[in-house]
């Protein structure tokens, strides 16, 4: 069988060549790599002890706070606004974060970034959730103490004595 190209060689036998070299290449730089970072024996001492690399880290800029609760009534408006608010700055804060990940210089930084990103990320979903879950209690408040409202009404117009007309 021909190839279009000569020092590409066709058909099986090819591809079995170019498989075997691409494995011969990982390997040589798997060797490489495990020569210039030694890991510690852990047999020996019977714990591992990994070199601690510093990397400067760039700070992660905080959370912009989602709205406070408003004295006015909540309503399904006050709550979808929230939840708008809080999605909003979430991919905010990602499209930072990938900002950030993209200008990592070492595996230590992008690493150091992702850990800041993700404790941040948790901090304010916690803080998101908490604050979303106020409203929705505050709405069902409100929903309550309307109900009691018609209740009350409703016993009052029935506990006053009618005139009844002969």
């Amino acid at each position: 069988m021909l190839s279009v190209d000569e020092n590409k060689p066709a058909g099986k036998s090819g591809r079995r060549k170019n498989k075997k070299k691409a494995e011969q290449q990982a390997k040589a730089i798997a060797q490489q790599a495990s020569r210039t970072a030694p890991l510690p024996d852990a047999e020996s001492s019977g714990e591992i002890n990994l070199p601690v690399v510093a990397a400067e880290v760039p700070a992660v800029e905080p959370a912009p706070r989602l709205p406070q609760r408003a004295a006015e009534p909540v309503g399904l408006q006050t709550i979808a606004n929230a939840y708008g608010s809080f999605a909003k700055n979430a991919i905010e804060r990602s499209w930072t974060f990938l900002g950030q990940l993209a200008t990592a210089r070492s595996p230590v930084e992008a690493f150091a970034i992702q850990m800041a990103f993700a404790k941040e990320a948790a901090e304010t979903f916690a803080a998101g959730t908490r604050m979303i879950g106020e409203l929705h209690g505050e709405l069902a408040r409100q929903r309550v103490l309307h109900l009691e409202d018609i209740v009350a009404r409703i016993t009052r117009a029935a506990s006053e004595p009618r005139a009844v007309r002969h």
